[in-house]
């Protein structure tokens, strides 16, 4: 009967205790920064686009605070698209290095041999995995579409008919 849980059980809380940290705002007398605590979106209305944070959304508005501080509230019946910007590089380094642990801990529990070589083994799968996660994050440029409203979608169908010797065309509303 085992009464421990070995080397490598210590090891795999100690980085599962590291990994699940979050991080903690300090309390200090100023209020945090919009770009702190809220997200960046751009809100299409017609033809006219809206850049700032979002700090409020309910089922009936959404509420932005533009780059003069001053807060705008929208009506979501009006919103014809909601835009992100892309996530920041170190989040790809975040979760490629993650998979890349979790992956190299499974991997090193099953291997035989010294200690050494299995947290070089973890080590490096971490650091490959991060460069890959990076490079996932740095190919997504621009902004992200999060919300699109449905509209009316007209389509023109055109196909060969069933005996090949002429073609159908059909058209489709959707409302």
């Amino acid at each position: 009967m085992a009464t421990g849980i070995g080397r490598m059980g210590v090891a795999f809380l100690f980085v599962l205790v590291i990994l699940s940290a979050a991080p903690v705002y300090a309390q200090s007398q100023e209020s945090p920064s919009p770009q702190d605590i809220a997200s960046e979106v751009w809100v299409s209305r017609g033809s006219t686009t809206t850049h700032g944070y979002l700090t409020r959304l309910t089922r009936t508005d959404l509420t932005l605070l533009d780059e003069d501080h001053q807060e705008q509230t929208i009506p979501l019946e009006s919103v014809t698209k909601i835009e992100r910007s892309g996530d920041p590089i170190w989040n790809g380094f975040a979760i490629g290095a993650s998979v890349g642990l979790a992956g190299g801990i499974g991997m090193a529990v099953e291997l035989r041999g010294r200690t050494a070589d299995k947290v070089a083994l973890v080590l490096y799968g971490a650091g490959i995995y991060r460069l890959i996660g990076a490079g996932i994050v740095a190919m997504h440029v621009g902004k992200t579409t999060v919300y699109e409203r449905p509209g009316r979608k007209q389509a023109l169908t055109i196909a060969p008919s069933r005996d090949w010797r002429g073609a159908m065309v059909g058209w489709r509303v959707r409302f």
